[in-house]
């Protein structure tokens, strides 16, 4: 009986539960698909332990998106438990025992979250492949994600977890409610002090404004000059201002709950005809115009009692747009760092190996155009050992200075060059013997280009290619290094063809840039979960604010019709409520964009390049908010213009 009756309340109350329960299946299925994506076996296969605390970081952040959405669903509950408190009452006082209106509540609560799970994990899984398909077209040869068991199973442990949590909490306050609380009206008036308000309100967005400047001022400094010994105290600074932005933000909004009163309260001229027939003027009070009155009062009432709703959705929002915004700027960042070095991929063949450069450069063209090529053989000598020198062919030694734009050199038979990193250069010797042959000293070259190939050891004793093709020169040769740089993408394939012939890749930046769009991957899905999730929640909330003041904006539309205000007029007046209501908490997230793509550019130019990526995902990303948004609006107004100006006036 108890269920039924739930489900009978549910369908009686769907205007009210279809807002809260398309929220939560699209909460419900946000969950499913980033754990799938948090969790992948795949993904992991490509990050190392250095990036590991990333991962783990990454996890942390569906702890904090489970907790916040506890939260919100826990005060969702509690806050339509409240608009229906006059019902169970009724309940109560007409016999039914206080078990089963608690049960009939939880009841109800366990069909939404039921429900919500079914049709999220079916929409879920769907979003997975979505998802899948992002980081797979991010990641060059990353094979697709595969669905791994933990991740329903976690989705599950945890929505269960919220809507109990939610349950036993709403649940506790009914237990304890008296009858004659549930029944009688609310009656509870606040003063409203718009010019304290209006002055909080802008301590509040001046707060903000200073802190990201002050965030600003301390990543140039740092990024500049460098932390050293103040590094601690730059992060403390940085961390101080962040919160004191988020501070700011909800002081702002605070500060705004009685504001709509200062059009009442303030005196505006009007003009009157004297006796003369000039013009006069005189002052009025704006609430002479009723409409105005009526108007004015409920919208400050409305935000004195959404003050702390509307702040928490703007610090929400704005957490959110932040930490998406830092997270593709740190992804094209890092990506674009990883290309700073000198050559894409440089493989060692030990002496012995059958595999030659030409070999590994057919490898390599046929997943790429080959761009450039240097390759130089090392050999050693144990009278060169106290010298911590190689030997190195005049032609090696010039297509490495060729290649970084120095001029070559022109060693003599007999002779050798001293090539060397400018700061490091050893003491010549005049005479050294190298191999059984004397060889006289001609020169140090130093080369200053950090494009150079030859940055194994520090220092070459560079011969003529005479010198190297001796038997016994040849004979002594340790290894040869190929250093390559492509048009195009080396998949591990490549990698695998080459170690199997006996080769060793000691950089392979194609490698580095798989861990690293790995997690950032990961890093960004999650930073998008994380403001999705509290964008759904923080409409679903401001709509059933909306939807369940049906009763009251009734009659205060009642008495605007009235007063002569006909139903276009309504109509036009209830859509701008609506979206004055929606719109407001976004104003201080979206201008933080401003500063936080600041800042973001700021980082990515010191550490590699400004993208343009950074700009384009930073605005789009609000983009999708503000979509979000756009949506939410459309359905409650559809729904508060059926139940308010619908019908007929009371």
């Amino acid at each position: 009986m108890t269920f039924k009756l739930a489900l009978r309340n549910v369908r009686r109350r769907a205007l009210t539960y279809i807002v809260y329960l398309v929220t939560v299946v699209l909460t419900a299925a946000l969950m499913l698909a980033s754990n799938g994506v948090l969790f992948a076996d795949e993904l992991m296969a490509y990050v190392n332990v250095i990036y590991s605390a990333i991962i783990v970081m990454t996890r942390f952040v569906t702890v904090v998106v489970a907790a916040a959405v506890c939260f919100i669903i826990c005060h969702a509950t509690t806050w339509m438990l409240g608009r229906r408190r006059r019902e169970f009452g009724t309940y109560m006082l007409l016999g039914v025992p206080r078990k089963k209106v608690v049960a009939l509540f939880a009841a109800e609560n366990a069909v939404v979250c039921v429900v919500s799970l079914l049709l999220g994990g079916a929409l879920g899984i769907g979003l997975f492949y979505v998802f899948n398909a992002i980081v797979c077209s991010a990641i060059d040869g990353m094979v697709p994600l595969g669905f791994t068991p933990i991740c329903p199973i976690v989705t599950v442990i945890e929505w269960l977890a919220i809507f109990l949590i939610a349950i036993a909490w709403s649940s506790r306050t009914l237990k304890k409610a008296k009858i004659s609380e549930l029944i009688r009206e609310e009656s509870k008036r606040k003063k409203y002090t718009p010019r304290i308000d209006k002055a909080v309100s802008v301590t509040g967005g001046v707060v903000f404004g200073v802190a990201f400047a002050i965030i600003l001022i301390l990543l140039c400094v740092s990024l500049t000059i460098g932390n050293g010994d103040a590094g601690p105290a730059v992060a403390t600074g940085m961390v101080v201002c962040v919160l004191a932005a988020i501070a700011g933000v909800f002081v702002f909004y605070i500060g705004l709950r009685g504001l709509p009163l200062t059009k009442i309260l303030t005196r505006i001229p009007c003009a009157r005809k004297t006796d003369s027939g000039a013009d006069a003027f005189a002052y009025k009070d704006a609430a002479y115009d009723a409409v105005t009155l009526v108007s004015c009062r409920s919208r400050a009432r409305t935000m004195n009692s959404n003050a702390v709703l509307t702040a928490v959705v703007a610090v929400l929002m704005t957490i959110a747009i932040m930490l998406a915004c830092f997270m593709f700027g740190f992804r094209y960042a890092l990506l674009e760092s990883v290309h700073r070095g000198n050559f894409d991929i440089c493989i060692m063949v030990s002496a012995g190996r059958n595999i030659t450069e030409d070999d590994i450069v057919k490898e390599a063209e046929k997943y790429a155009e080959v761009k450039d090529v240097v390759a130089f053989s090392l050999y050693t000598d144990e009278d060169l050992t106290a010298y911590s020198a190689c030997v190195i062919s005049e032609s090696d030694a010039n297509d490495d200075l060729e290649y970084c734009g120095e001029p070559t050199i022109d060693v003599e038979p007999g002779s050798y060059i001293l090539l060397s990193r400018f700061y490091e250069a050893p003491q010549p010797i005049d005479t050294l013997t190298v191999f059984g042959e004397e060889l006289t000293y001609a020169e140090t070259v130093s080369f200053y280009s950090n494009d150079s190939a030859l940055t194994i050891r520090m220092n070459y004793l560079v011969v003529d290619d005479a010198f190297t093709e001796r038997e016994e020169v040849a004979a002594a040769r340790t290894s040869t290094y190929v250093n390559m740089n492509v048009n195009g993408f080396l998949p591990p394939e490549f990698q695998e063809a080459v170690e199997r012939e006996g080769a060793r890749i000691d950089n392979n930046v194609f490698e580095n840039i798989y861990e690293l769009n790995a997690v950032l991957s990961a890093a960004v899905i999650a930073s998008l979960f994380l403001g999705t999730t509290f964008t759904l929640l923080s409409m679903a909330l401001l709509s059933l604010r909306i939807t369940a003041d049906a009763a009251e904006d009734r009659r205060r539309y009642a008495i605007l019709y009235a007063l002569g205000m006909n139903r276009k007029q309504q109509r036009r007046m209830l859509r701008g409520e609506i979206l004055k209501f929606f719109a407001l908490p976004l104003i201080l997230p979206l201008i933080s964009v401003i500063p936080t793509l600041c800042a973001c550019a700021v980082v990515c130019d010191f550490v590699a390049s400004l993208h343009l990526g950074v700009f384009v995902m930073g605005i789009g990303v609000p983009l999708i908010y503000v979509a979000i948004l756009a949506g939410y609006f459309g359905v409650t107004y559809f729904i508060s213009l059926k139940t308010v100006i619908g019908r007929k006036a009371v």
